[in-house]
């Protein structure tokens, strides 16, 4: 059968899609369950500690155990306030009745605890085994778009009865030579894409996380959690910095750690994905400017999603792909410009402008010169070239409403006059990436698990 590589490319872009979705998923979901077990564990404690005192800026001190004998049994009374005893060192003390409250609003605390800082070391086996069987899919599609690599396989002659054609028994090789790839660790899976088929490798920066990501995965499924040799030789070998980490240390991931290796697991997909097409499609000039237009629009929907970091990742990836300087495609552009975005999103206005510059030639396209002017905070040059983009089509009401290098007309009250007699309705307003829920639900769970200072 004849390689046809928009099936090949297209095939191979919902793979990606698939694969994007399900890690984002995870992403989106850690912080609400993580938050949902610390809540879980919080509430009985936080509900003995006002029942018991109603003062949020005291130290509760649970009775000694000469107190818990000394005081009489009796049940949980309805009124806190009137049993309470006062100790000289100006310390509220609980009667030995109600112990056992506080002790199982404490033992339910340590286990939703438990079940918190399991949720990130389930959600990081979860991702890697999701990059798994992307990457099974990806190489088996490369196999079936190019039967050549699979070399000199044979098949025994008591096996071929099973199959009814050359197709079917091309398939079984094709599966075995996938486990047989998957077998190996997670670098050298990258290595035989490039032995086999020329796929360049992604780069080292990217390596080196990746590895450490699925070597902490490996020891949390065999060893425990627990940092071993193995662990530390491969990481170094890829030249991760380990020096802090020691044999037998604990390497559980945090939450914040499990969030940001989504990111890692979602840029080593994209790069298999657009590595792989551009390598086997490399004389489909159609094929590689569709690939470069999934990039520019993979950047925007991480600005939308609030994953500046990955936006500013894509950049890197995409200069792998073409080192072209200045860049001459305008979706690689593109990818530049959301990259800029994300950096005058986070501050760093500076380092914005001098991508900007340098990425821009001195005739560049006018919706790329409108960026400029928006990143630029220019908004007395923006607004005018906005409404003629707008007026001649080549900026259409979708891209005013979904790009996000466009977020600052949103706040300029003439382009939403102009929008709105233009088009008939009004903008759809977009804010800035989403603030960090995740920050703000941890902040309340401390707050109602340590709010008592000691406890002892």
């Amino acid at each position: 059968m004849a390689f046809k590589p928009d099936t090949f490319a297209d095939h191979v872009e919902k793979l990606l899609q698939y694969y994007l979705q399900q890690q984002t998923a995870t992403q989106h979901m850690l912080p609400q369950l993580f938050f949902a077990g610390q809540t879980a564990a919080a509430l009985p404690y936080a509900f003995a500690w006002e029942r018991f005192s109603g003062h949020p800026d005291v130290e509760l001190k649970p009775p000694t155990r000469a107190d818990k004998h000394r005081l009489p049994r009796m049940a949980f009374p309805k009124t806190a306030d009137a049993a309470i005893i006062r100790s000289p060192d100006g310390r509220l003390r609980i009667p030995a009745e109600w112990f056992r409250h506080v002790e199982h609003a404490f033992y339910t605390e340590i286990r939703g605890k438990l079940v918190a800082s399991g949720l990130p070391r389930m959600a990081l086996m979860d991702m890697v085994s999701a990059y798994e069987v992307f990457f099974a899919r990806v190489l088996e599609a490369a196999l079936t778009a190019r039967p050549n690599a699979l070399g000199d396989r044979k098949i025994a002659a008591k096996d071929l009865q099973q199959f009814a054609t050359i197709e079917e028994a091309t398939t079984s090789l094709i599966r075995h030579q996938v486990e047989e790839v998957l077998r190996s660790s997670h670098p050298d899976q990258l290595d035989w894409l490039k032995k086999t088929f020329g796929v360049p490798l992604p780069p080292d920066e990217l390596v080196g996380r990746f590895v450490e990501l699925t070597q902490r995965r490996h020891v949390l499924v065999h060893a425990g959690g627990l940092a071993d040799r193995s662990y530390l030789n491969n990481c170094k070998k890829h030249k991760v910095d380990v020096e802090h980490v020691r044999e037998s240390d604990d390497l559980t991931p945090s939450q914040d750690y499990t969030l940001g290796a989504a990111n890692t697991l979602m840029e080593v997909g994209i790069w298999v994905a657009q590595a792989v097409t551009r390598t086997l499609c490399t004389r489909a000039d159609h094929v590689i400017t569709a690939a470069n237009r999934a990039l520019a629009e993979l950047s925007n929907d991480a600005l939308h999603q609030g994953q500046l970091l990955l936006a500013e990742n894509l950049f890197s990836l995409a200069r792998a792909f073409d080192a072209t300087d200045p860049v001459q495609d305008e979706h690689l552009i593109d990818v530049r410009l959301y990259a800029a975005t994300a950096m005058h999103l986070q501050g760093r206005v500076d380092e914005c402008q001098t991508l900007v510059e340098h990425t821009l030639g001195p005739a560049p396209l006018p919706r790329h010169q409108l960026a400029r002017h928006l990143l630029f905070a220019e908004l007395d040059k923006a607004f005018p070239l906005a409404c003629d983009l707008g007026e001649n089509s080549t900026i259409d009401e979708e891209a005013f409403d979904f790009e996000f290098v466009y977020l600052a007309l949103r706040a300029h009250p003439p382009f939403l006059a102009w929008y709105r007699d233009h088009y008939g309705h009004e903008l759809r307003q977009l804010s800035a990436p989403p603030e960090d829920t995740r920050d703000r639900a941890n902040q309340r769970v401390m707050r109602w698990l340590f709010q008592l200072r000691t406890l002892d």
